[in-house]
């Protein structure tokens, strides 16, 4: 191998190593800590635990509000502040090459709440649609608003993950009250209803002592049954006496050979 091929093989694995190495590191809270515009929904990803999961994923879009609209998310409850967040979670790859071509054709796309196993009536799903020239996000959810209009893609490594600004939050009817529960499998048991105690029994006569013969046959009752030897057991300590004595004969045997 002359030295020009060499350098070569070594600058392919530099460019393999340093774009694997970018894909798989990925950390969306680094990301946003460069633009200051999107701290409050930076703050709220981390605080919720939604920005490890994002982490985790190998493909992945994230929805992102600047802190001008993240008015009606401040004063939710965290956990069900965790599930509105995931939902603007895509476990797809979307650019702005990819939703340009949609052409008038809407899609649906699952998001991170799927995950969850909490979802209900298309919560864990988004719908991303062209309306006007404008790609548009909603959810699936009925009745939910499909107003959510993309302002610009922020950051995009192709088929791995792109960061995309939104107008508002996308709003998951259901949500604001947290994820439905399920209901209660058996109705709770009454108290039990007092009774009358029981009138006293009438004391009877002592009945007659047991004959002599009765005394043997309850004492032939109540001896102990002897236990009974595992056969399974001997056959088995016959068996490895027999192979025990085998092999000594073969060993004796090899010593006189």
């Amino acid at each position: 191998m002359n030295l020009k091929t060499s350098n070569i093989i070594l600058l392919i694995s530099i460019i393999f190593f340093s774009t694997t190495t970018s894909i798989f590191a990925f950390n969306i809270t680094y990301f946003l800590d460069q633009h200051p515009q999107f701290s409050t929904f930076n703050e709220l990803l981390t605080k919720t635990g939604v920005a490890a999961g994002i982490n985790k994923q190998g493909t992945v879009t994230v929805l992102v509000v600047d802190n001008s609209a993240m008015g009606p998310l401040t004063s939710v409850p965290q956990t069900t502040l965790g599930y509105i967040l995931a939902t603007h979670v895509i476990l797809d790859y979307y650019d702005s090459i990819k939703l340009g071509n949609l052409d008038g054709k809407s899609v649906k796309a699952t998001n991170l709440f799927q995950q969850t196993g909490k979802t209900n009536g298309g919560q864990g799903l988004l719908n991303i649609s062209k309306s006007g020239g404008d790609i548009v996000f909603g959810s699936t959810a009925k009745g939910a608003p499909q107003d959510s209009k993309m302002v610009k893609v922020l950051a995009s490594q192709p088929f791995h993950i792109s960061v995309i600004q939104i107008s508002k939050p996308i709003v998951t009817p259901g949500l604001e009250q947290g994820p439905p529960t399920a209901p209660s499998s058996s109705p709770k048991a009454s108290p039990p209803t007092p009774t009358a105690a029981p009138p006293p029994k009438s004391v009877e006569a002592p009945a007659p002592g047991p004959s002599d013969d009765d005394d043997a046959d309850d004492a032939d009752k109540e001896a102990p049954a002897k236990s009974v030897p595992h056969k399974n057991g001997g056959a088995r300590l016959s068996v490895a006496g027999g192979v025990v004595a085998a092999v000594m004969g073969l060993v004796a045997l090899a010593h006189y050979l």
